[in-house]
């Protein structure tokens, strides 16, 4: 009983941290300012950061948006659910499956982006559209399948991971919209 007892603690403390994070690393994300002190900014003092997370807040804010761009504010979505889900005591197997197929989204997401757009929809000119990780591997696609190609095989990797994540078919989706 008393193993019982130190799981169940142990699951709400992680899943409070969780949650915590993802405001945290929301509140970055959304303060973020191409002056902050940042991880790619190596050599320069740490000074003043304008980010409402203070320094911790501009490395993390500008270390997600330089790697994702706007693909950056997935992350929060993924923590704030993986929290949700331990405090709610919800089945771990299922959630592997949900942060495996959001990295997979996430990949998806910010190579769309980066084929797409020529700046970053939230970011501008700041951070490379879709960030480091869109930009290379949107390349890559870009080089191997064409710009049209990329986009057909981008979406179809989104849309299988979407409802990967949310375990609903695509007929049940098909079924819904016809009521």
């Amino acid at each position: 009983m008393s193993n019982n007892k130190s799981v169940s603690l142990l699951k709400d403390f992680l899943g409070i941290l969780a949650l915590g994070l993802s405001v945290f690393v929301l509140i970055s994300l959304i303060s973020w300012s191409p002056q902050d002190s940042s991880v790619d900014q190596s050599g320069s003092p740490i000074m003043e950061a304008h980010n409402r997370g203070g320094v911790i807040g501009a490395y993390i804010g500008g270390g997600l948006a330089r790697l994702f761009g706007a693909g950056a504010f997935i992350f929060p979505i993924l923590t704030l659910l993986a929290g949700w889900a331990l405090i709610r005591r919800e089945e771990v197997s299922r959630w592997r499956i949900i942060l495996s197929f959001g990295l997979v989204f996430l990949v998806g997401l910010c190579a769309l982006l980066a084929v797409q757009l020529p700046f970053d929809p939230y970011f501008g000119a700041a951070v490379q559209s879709g960030g480091l990780i869109g930009a290379r591997s949107g390349e890559a696609l870009a080089l191997w399948l064409n710009i049209q190609g990329a986009r057909v095989f981008l979406g179809t990797i989104i849309l299988i991971s979407a409802l990967a994540m949310v375990g609903i078919s695509a007929n049940s989706m098909i079924e819904f919209s016809r009521r």
